[in-house]
C-alpha cells in the first residue's frame, strides 16, 4: 500500500511540476507547437537519477554521473526553440549527458551526432534512446572541445545545428569547419563560474555573426576524454 501510494505522489509531482513547465515557458514566449509536442513525448523522469524523480521538471540542473550536472530543462527547451531545429537539419551536440537534449533533438531533426566525454554517460543515455526507440541519433565519445569524435567516423562533414552543453571563454573558432554556411551554434561565453552570456552564432562565409539571447551560469566545457569512467 505505501508503495503504490508513494508511486502515486511521484505520478502527481510529475504531472505537476510538468504543467508549471509549460506556464513558465508560455512566460517565456515560447509556444511552438512542434517543440512542445516534443517535450510532451519524452519523459524527462527517464533521464534523470532516480533519487531526483520527483524534480524532473524544476528549472535548476541535477547532479547526474561521473560529477558532472544536469542543464536545467528550462534552458534546454530555450536553446532548442532559439535555434529553431527542423527536420531537414543534421545536428552537432558538444555533452551527451543524460541524453535528454538528444532526444528531443532527435524528435525535431534529420538526425544528431552527440559527443560525450565519459564513456559512462554515453552508453547509459544510448540505452534510454533504445527504449523510446529513437533510431536518428548517433551517441559517440570523444573531445568536444574539437567538434569531432576521436577518428570523426560518424561525423559528418557540415551541421546546420551545433549545440555546445558547456561555457566558452570567447568565440567558439574551433566549430567554423563543422558548421555549414547559414549554420547556426549556440553556447554560453565568459569566465568559468561566472555569469555568462547564451549566444548564437551564425556562419556568415567565414566569421560568425553573434547574437546574445540572455545570461546565466553554466560549467565550463572540459577539453579531452575522460580516461577511467
Amino acid at each position: 500500500m505505501k508503495s503504490t501510494q508513494s508511486h502515486r505522489d511521484s505520478e502527481f509531482a510529475m504531472q505537476e511540476g510538468f504543467a508549471r513547465l509549460l506556464l513558465r515557458l508560455r512566460g517565456l514566449g515560447i509556444n511552438d507547437p512542434g517543440l512542445l509536442k516534443s517535450v510532451e513525448q519524452i519523459p524527462r523522469q527517464d533521464f534523470v537519477p532516480p533519487q531526483y524523480r520527483d524534480f524532473s521538471y524544476i528549472e535548476q540542473s541535477l547532479p547526474i554521473e561521473c560529477g558532472q550536472v544536469m542543464t536545467g530543462v528550462d534552458h534546454i527547451i530555450r536553446w532548442v526553440d532559439a535555434m529553431k531545429v527542423t527536420k531537414n537539419q543534421s545536428v552537432l551536440e558538444i555533452g551527451t549527458g543524460t541524453g535528454y537534449q538528444t532526444a528531443l533533438l532527435a524528435l525535431l531533426s534529420k538526425r544528431v551526432v552527440s559527443l560525450e566525454r565519459f564513456r559512462t554517460l554515453s552508453n547509459q543515455a544510448a540505452l534510454r534512446l533504445e527504449r523510446l526507440q529513437i533510431q536518428n541519433a548517433i551517441l559517440e565519445v570523444g573531445d568536444g572541445c574539437s567538434g569531432l569524435s576521436k577518428d570523426g567516423r560518424a561525423v559528418p562533414m557540415l551541421f546546420e545545428r551545433i549545440f555546445v552543453n558547456g561555457a566558452l571563454p570567447e568565440q567558439p573558432k574551433a566549430f567554423l569547419d563543422s558548421l555549414g554556411s547559414g549554420g547556426m551554434l549556440i553556447c554560453a561565453i565568459g569566465e568559468p563560474f561566472c555569469e555568462q552570456e547564451v549566444t548564437i552564432f551564425e556562419k556568415v562565409g567565414s566569421r560568425f555573426e553573434r547574437y546574445p539571447l540572455y545570461k546565466g551560469r553554466f560549467h565550463p566545457l572540459i577539453a579531452g576524454v575522460a580516461k577511467a569512467i
